[in-house]
């Protein structure tokens, strides 16, 4: 990182927030560029990608692309996934309710560009994806790399996120691809093994 800044020149602020002085110090600048440094370093965070799956008031299924999400405790096994406080879906998520965590890989890029809402949306029977229906009702999508359900436990506003944590309850691991859908400065791409 400190060979980039130091080819932009001596005070760099790419991204905003940040600037890094001849000597290498890290020194913060004008408080209004914080949302800018916050939104770089969201893009320059390489994440993996997963559907989250809920159901709605009637009992349909509602999901959305996310690439906020943390295994935050191994014992007790805690997830918590931050869904934009703009959207309609945090709204179904309210202490016990249910919900499902899809690990994509990248050969489920389409799917993830559906959830996101950057093609057409599925409908409340997710007609066109492919899933099995999990015990609890909820769907669970086919040839993820990883799955598991879980039940709200707090609801954290955060922001222009909610924070929304979630007791691990079950869940499998499929077979390793080793091509998991990752996303890296606003573009969904494939992790390179060396």
């Amino acid at each position: 990182m400190g060979d980039r800044a130091g080819k932009a020149g001596p005070n760099i602020r790419g991204g905003g927030g940040i600037g890094h002085g001849p000597s290498g110090q890290t020194t913060p600048t004008r408080t209004g560029t914080l949302p800018l440094l916050a939104t770089a370093l969201r893009r320059r965070w390489v994440s993996g990608v997963a559907i989250v799956t809920v159901l709605d008031a009637e009992g349909g299924f509602r999901g959305v692309s996310v690439s906020s999400v943390v295994i935050v405790s191994i014992e007790p096994p805690i997830v918590a996934v931050a869904l934009s406080a703009d959207g309609s879906v945090h709204r179904r998520f309210e202490l016990g309710t249910a919900f499902t965590v899809n690990v994509l890989d990248r050969s489920q890029t389409f799917l993830a560009e559906r959830f996101a809402g950057r093609a057409p949306v599925p409908d409340a029977t997710f007609t066109g994806v492919p899933h099995r229906v999990h015990a609890t009702g909820l769907p669970v999508i086919e040839d993820a790399l990883g799955w598991c359900v879980a039940a709200v436990t707090r609801v954290i506003p955060a922001g222009d996120h909610v924070l929304i944590l979630g007791a691990i309850g079950d869940g499998a691991m499929t077979d390793d691809t080793d091509d998991p859908l990752v996303t890296y400065e606003g573009r969904f791409r494939s992790l390179e093994a060396e």
